[in-house]
């Protein structure tokens, strides 16, 4: 193992905990390298959510040390012919299926190191055709972490063929408004949605300053807070999240309870004058 990286493996998956799946995969990692650290990043994408992986990915990975292998098991064409690809690109390693989830965590794909995951020398011995997150991803992230050199996996993919999916993009309308959505739903009922506060501030160049006016399935929230205490217990909020992107919560509840939305609700921002 290369000392001046560190063995960090953080998994994204939608395997829930109800399951043995997490600790298999964990178990099988640990048995090539004793050593690895294994980060819990999120069990809980909603099965199959291929974009709310990407997403997620792209919010995290800025705040783990450089080499981190990042394995990333959303994988609902486990078995059939996607393919299983290794990825390095700024300062991080990857493992995901080629489904669509590399195009949603990064979109300008012209030049980075991508190698199709072929070695089974690298695999256990026995693969099954369901769980490749035990069989595949999980023993190669092992060797990752002991310094396998990427090129030693496959052959090189050319950045420009892999699997795409197509994801709306925020932007402003005509009429000084920002259409958006929600893409997760976090434990507490927050909304969080695809509005980056930089387009919020666009908006705002644009418009004469006024109040903002967010809405939500016919329900309206005006204004912006810093924090979610700002309004009283029971009543809905809107402000940039942690993400730096737009959430709507309600102080001490539920708002996707309460507005009746979940990941692909619109959601409409507006100033008024």
């Amino acid at each position: 193992m290369n000392p001046t990286k560190p063995s960090i493996v953080a998994l994204i998956t939608d395997f829930g905990l109800q399951d043995e799946y997490v600790g298999v995969m964990k178990g099988v990692i640990l048995s090539v390298n004793p050593q690895a650290r294994i980060v819990d990043v999120c069990h809980a994408i909603e099965p199959y959510g291929i974009v709310q992986a990407g997403q997620m990915l792209a919010s995290v990975t800025p705040y783990f040390p450089p080499e981190t292998v990042f394995v990333v098991v959303v994988d609902p064409g486990v078995g059939g012919e996607r393919d299983i690809l290794a990825v390095r690109r700024e300062g991080v390693v990857l493992l995901a299926p080629d489904n669509g989830l590399l195009s949603v965590w990064r979109d300008d794909w012209r030049s980075t190191d991508i190698v199709r995951v072929q070695q089974t020398r690298y695999f256990l011995s026995r693969v099954s055709r369901t769980f490749h997150g035990r069989d595949i991803f999980a023993p190669v992230a092992g060797h990752l972490t002991l310094g396998l050199p990427l090129e030693e996996l496959g052959p090189p993919v050319d950045p420009r063929r892999i699997q795409r999916v197509s994801v709306p993009m925020v932007r402003i309308g005509g009429q000084g408004d920002v259409r958006g959505t929600v893409i997760a739903v976090d434990r507490f009922g927050n909304l969080i949605t695809d509005i980056r506060s930089e387009v919020l501030s666009e908006l705002e160049r644009r418009q004469s300053k006024g109040e903002w006016r967010i809405e939500v399935r016919e329900k309206s929230i005006h204004g912006l807070r810093s924090f979610y205490g700002e309004v009283d217990r029971g009543k809905p909020l809107a402000l940039i999240g942690s993400r730096n992107t737009l959430e709507i919560a309600i102080n001490g509840g539920s708002a996707a309870a309460d507005f009746g939305a979940e990941a692909g609700t619109a959601v409409l921002v507006r100033t008024s004058r």
